[in-house]
């Protein structure tokens, strides 16, 4: 028994020390990123019908890809897309998502590049977490940032934001890439999207399993 035990503190305590599981499938958007090859790169045609691994809301018009992986060129990139291969989402209201499995009271890091058209007016963005039984209820919104890009903007900004699910969640939750310009014109690109769990969680981890580790030692009375 005591074997049993120290084996699974010392796999619990390398899971813990192993580096930060990524947990966006595609968050680089290269996985299908080759068959956008019709300008101006939006799903469908000759395109692809979707983002590999994610999914439109309500539905795939107005988004698709554009960048340096693909050959569909950067008709809705800022200025200077530095080399990324990014999804865009026009405005109007529109999203992309996709699940998540996200454990509940945890702490994670969310990293994300993102841009507005070049020559278009400041959009509206809003980078969202929700249960996906309740997908317009979401539990994080964009970390308090003001979700106004600047207008005409230069690159990619980067954003990481660290934040805490609830404690209860259900079987399922989302992370979800809004456009929430009301115009068509005012595009929202995002490019390397990443959800990692927080050191302190997985230090968290660690200590069960040392605890477990130093228990399954102690000499029996």
């Amino acid at each position: 028994m005591k074997s049993i035990l120290l084996a699974m503190a010392l796999t619990v305590v390398g899971l813990a020390s192993a580096p930060a599981a990524q947990m966006i499938v595609n968050g680089s958007f290269l996985a299908n990123a080759a068959g956008y090859i019709t300008f101006p790169g939006y799903n469908g045609g000759t395109n692809p019908a979707a983002i590999s691994s994610w999914t439109g809301f309500p539905d795939e018009g107005g988004k698709g890809l554009n960048g340096s992986a693909t050959t569909a060129g950067t008709p809705f990139a800022p200025t200077n897309s530095g080399g990324n291969t990014y999804a865009f989402v026009q405005g109007g209201g529109g999203a992309i998502y996709q699940p998540i499995a996200l454990a509940a009271n945890t702490a994670y890091t969310l990293s994300i590049d993102i841009a507005g058209r070049a020559g278009d007016a400041a959009p509206l963005f809003s980078v969202e977490f929700a249960d996906s039984a309740t997908p317009f209820a979401p539990f994080w919104v964009n970390g308090g940032l003001g979700a106004t890009l600047p207008g005409n903007q230069a690159a990619f900004t980067n954003y990481t934001f660290t934040f805490t699910t609830p404690a209860v969640l259900g079987p399922a939750t989302l992370i979800e890439l809004w456009n929430r310009s009301p115009a068509g014109d005012n595009t929202v690109d995002f490019a390397n999207v990443s959800v990692v769990p927080e050191p302190s969680s997985l230090a968290l981890l660690a200590g069960l399993g040392l605890a477990l580790a130093r228990r399954s030692r102690r000499p029996s009375a």
